[in-house]
């Protein structure tokens, strides 16, 4: 769907500790974004490509295969001060984390920016007109500047389902279909 991966809490202290120590050595060389965009790069090849997060969370596999998978394969699409971190992480037998360092990376890189994730559900893309306007609106609610994060997902029928945080608005046809027929099915079923 869009939404963050799930981080077990031990994974999380340990992600958070790494993605910090990251962002802090990325900001004192004027890295950060750069870095921020390695994160995401890696993050979503790590989804997107299922062979290569197995392999880097395959204990069997010698950590200097690793090294040259993270130098020769990866070294060309990312900046080096990411590249060393990711030998670290081999190196501290920690790379499994990856995917988790890589979001806390992400989390933490926003709110230094003042921003905050939001994830819209739409039945069908989001115009432009559109988008703008959810920023717009979301910009006077929330206490950080809105990064939209949009999925569809033609179940939803029309409407809009918004997730910031751990909160939930959702004004979706499909959801007030499913109200409503709790609604007749709990009169018809009192009714008798």
């Amino acid at each position: 769907m869009g939404v963050p991966i799930a981080i077990l809490p031990g994974q999380a202290q340990l992600a958070q500790r790494y993605a910090q120590a990251l962002l802090a050595v990325a900001k004192e060389q004027n890295l950060d974004e750069q870095i921020f965009a390695d994160m995401q790069y890696l993050h979503r090849l790590t989804e997107e490509v299922p062979f290569l997060h197995a392999f880097f969370r395959n204990p069997v596999i010698p950590p200097h295969h690793k090294e040259t998978v993270v130098q020769k394969v990866l070294g060309r699409a990312i900046h080096p001060l990411t590249q060393r971190f990711l030998t670290l992480l081999v190196r501290k037998n920690r790379l499994v984390y990856l995917r988790a360092i890589a979001r806390a990376y992400e989390l933490l890189y926003y709110k230094t920016r003042g921003m905050m994730e939001v994830y819209v559900e739409l039945a069908r893309p989001p115009s432009e007109e559109l988008r703008r306007y959810l920023e717009g609106w979301l910009r006077e609610w929330l206490p950080a500047q809105p990064v939209l994060k949009f999925t569809v997902d033609e179940r939803l029928i029309g409407g809009i389902r918004i997730h910031v945080q751990h909160r939930t608005l959702d004004l979706t046809v499909r959801t007030q279909l499913e109200k409503f027929q709790r609604q007749v099915m709990g009169a018809l079923s009192g009714g008798q």
